[in-house]
């Protein structure tokens, strides 16, 4: 699923009802889009899980679904995350490979 499907605008109305719905259909496209891309690549993922939070994060906070606070937590918690893991947006795979080519290990994933 290409980031734009997930990060595609949605207007902020302020009317509570409207809000939650459209909350909680973006909630859902975020959701599947992490699943999914987490088969892929877990940093991606989580990348785009972050990209997708700061996207729709004031219709997740007007919709009721998380305090403002809860969002900017969360979006914090997910940048310390993706820092540690480190591994530039590449896959277990690309990076098992990688290691197995002796191809550097300047991620780490090759340090035992």
């Amino acid at each position: 699923m290409a980031d734009g499907a997930i990060n595609a605008p949605v207007e902020v109305t302020g009317d509570i009802t409207k809000d939650r719905l459209a909350g909680l259909q973006a909630f859902q496209r975020i959701s599947q889009a992490f699943a999914k891309g987490f088969d892929e690549s877990e940093p991606l993922a989580y990348g785009r899980l972050l990209t997708a939070l700061m996207d729709y994060g004031a219709l997740l906070v007007s919709g009721g679904l998380m305090s403002a606070k809860e969002l900017l937590d969360k979006i914090e918690d997910l940048q310390q995350h993706i820092r540690k893991t480190g591994t530039s947006g590449k896959s277990v795979v690309e990076i098992f490979n990688s290691w197995l080519n002796g191809d550097g290990d300047s991620d780490g994933a090759g340090a035992t």
